[in-house]
């Protein structure tokens, strides 16, 4: 199947590759930045290293998921005063975990056509690539596909890439 992706931006008094602003990552600050900015007149455009899993962790292994795991359990649950407790836990004993997991991603691939719809809305190209800073107004895009890179002007960056945790040799973790 075939994975939509918004339209290129091609309006304003801006050239193809130059925008008002561009923004680095499509987690939820990166989106955020980049739809205020379009609502407020600006040429935007997201650069995304992994277009396919347009959201970053938010959407594809973190929040989004998770949470539809908790409120599909949490239901379950709650049907507790109405049919008893032997039937909640009939269903959790009849409930395997790749249904659970199936929905978290449908969940989550609805939320991802809906954040498309968004960016096309509001004329947010998706420019698929590794960015990097070749100076504070230039960013050379690197697609993965082995394209040969191009430059894009911008007059802001917003880098919105994410965050992983530190993990300090000095603290034990224990998983």
């Amino acid at each position: 199947m075939a994975k939509s992706t918004p339209k290129n931006c091609t309006t304003g008094k801006k050239k193809k590759n130059e925008f008002d602003l561009t923004v680095i990552g499509s987690g939820p600050a990166g989106l955020a930045a980049a739809m205020q900015a379009s609502k407020l007149g600006k040429k935007t455009a997201i650069i995304e290293e992994n277009p396919q899993a347009l959201g970053g962790s938010w959407l594809q292994t973190g929040t989004i998921p998770s949470k539809t795991l908790r409120e599909v359990l949490a239901t379950i649950h709650s049907i507790r005063p109405h049919v008893g407790g032997h039937w909640v836990n009939r269903i959790l004993l009849d409930i395997d975990s790749s249904s659970l997991i199936r929905r978290a991603r449908e969940v989550s691939k609805k939320e991802e056509k809906l954040m498309i719809k968004n960016l096309d809305k509001n004329n947010i190209p998706i420019l698929s690539g590794r960015a990097y800073m070749e100076d504070k107004n230039t960013i050379r895009i690197t697609p993965s596909n082995g394209d040969p890179s191009y430059l894009v002007s911008t007059d802001f960056t917003v880098i919105a890439t994410g965050s992983k945790p530190r993990r300090p040799s000095e603290v034990p973790f224990d998983g």
